[in-house]
């Protein structure tokens, strides 16, 4: 995915369930009961002017087809807000600093906490850095081979110049090449070993990050669920309420009577 996009796609998604990209392309999340399902295509209703829907700018897993077609890119300072009015059902309008206006009234403001665009940048941080250290160990193995092979090529020559003395020339020549490409190999291993080392405490660091940010959102969400029952509170209200006007009812026949 490209990394312009990250906000973006985390703000459509919202916490989504818990499910990123890459689980809903694996099928993944059916034991928790939560989980992406692939649906037929559903045409979209009419873009935003100026948008383009976000199925067409990456690739993504079927079961988030209809979601990415459904949502609408805007351009940088697009007024999200006088557009979101017009958005037909369904529709949901985000931008790249990760503001999001549904269809239905919903707004999340750029720069709102998202566990998915954090878990999604976490994720391309993590597969970067190991594609960087694969490549510096592919390395690295290719020069200790090359390393190797001018050794032995090495070997052989010294072993030639006790032949004759022209073939003993040549060997010293061959010779002299071959500790010019093992002095260069060496430093060409040795800068890979370097690349890999460097490498290794930003994965830790990556990894460090990844468990804070689980720590995190397990906090946010705990402190979510202690909150009080909003419809529970309203239900209680409005119980108070209608206990209080009968008790008005019956102050007001008693004087009636007397």
């Amino acid at each position: 995915m490209p990394s312009a996009l990250t906000l973006a796609v985390g703000a459509a998604l919202g916490d989504a369930a818990g499910v990123t990209l890459e689980e809903a392309g694996k099928g993944s999340g059916e034991e928790s009961g939560r989980f992406w399902r692939a649906l037929p295509p559903l045409a979209p209703g009419p873009l935003p002017p100026g948008s383009v829907a976000l199925a067409s700018l990456l690739a993504a897993p079927e079961p988030l087809a209809r979601l990415l077609s459904h949502t609408a890119l805007l351009d940088d300072g697009a007024d999200g807000d006088a557009l979101q009015p017009t958005l037909p059902p369904g529709m949901v309008a985000v931008d790249r600093h990760g503001a999001c206006w549904r269809w239905d009234g919903l707004v999340t403001q750029a720069g709102t906490p998202n566990r998915t665009a954090l878990r999604l940048g976490l994720q391309r941080r993590l597969s970067n850095a190991r594609a960087g250290r694969a490549a510096a160990l592919q390395t690295v193995a290719s020069a200790e081979q090359q390393l190797a092979q001018a050794d032995s090529a090495a070997s052989a020559a010294n072993l030639d110049a006790s032949s004759a003395d022209h073939a003993a020339e040549a060997a010293e020549a061959a010779w002299r090449q071959a500790c010019q490409a093992a002095e260069r190999l060496a430093e060409q291993a040795a800068l890979a070993r370097s690349r890999r080392a460097a490498l290794l405490p930003v994965i830790d660091d990556l990894n460090s990050e990844r468990d804070a940010i689980g720590q995190a959102v397990a906090a946010a969400e705990a402190r979510l669920a202690g909150l009080p029952d909003a419809d529970g509170l309203d239900r209680a209200a409005r119980s108070a309420d209608a206990r209080r006007l009968a008790a008005e009812r019956a102050v007001a026949e008693a004087r009636a009577a007397q």
